[in-house]
């Protein structure tokens, strides 16, 4: 009966430990460090690996099956100064939440001097018009019918 039990825990208890979970999660929010809104389509890169994550409209990212060991994690976003969290512990099970708050990057542009250039023409040509009855075609003395010789 001793044996019996032995050999149940062997073949059932066992092989259950090679399919616990042996990769680790981060999650975790990103907002705007003045505001504190919400930011969506910020890149979440886990440095030393392919992994990448985009934040969806709530801001909320998820990194699945990390290998246990410690990493650093990049965030970056357009018109946002590039922020990386160090030293972040992945172990097995476990979640590792992480809160960001990136800070807006303002950026100077030098000033903008307008000048005038003074010997441009204008393209503009002055138009004038001038209206003809065909009474005054006929009655102009030498016109001969012609517009060409009125005008």
């Amino acid at each position: 009966m001793h044996y019996f039990k032995l050999i149940f825990i062997t073949l059932f208890l066992f092989p259950f430990n090679s399919f616990s979970q042996k990769t680790g999660t981060i999650t975790g929010s990103v907002s705007d460090k003045l505001s504190q809104e919400k930011l969506a389509a910020v890149s979440v890169r886990l440095e030393g690996t392919n992994t990448i994550a985009i934040s969806d409209e709530n801001g909320l990212f998820k990194l699945n099956n990390i290998t246990p060991g410690t990493y650093n994690l990049t965030f970056s976003f357009i018109g946002y100064k590039p922020y990386t969290e160090y030293n972040l512990i992945i172990t097995t099970g476990n979640v590792q939440n992480i809160l960001v708050e990136l800070e807006p990057n303002s950026v100077e542009l030098k000033e903008a001097e307008v000048k005038v250039n003074p010997f441009r023409k204008s393209k503009e040509v002055p138009l004038s018009t001038q209206t003809l009855t065909s009474e005054e075609i006929k009655n102009n003395p030498g016109g001969n019918y012609d517009i060409s010789r009125v005008v």
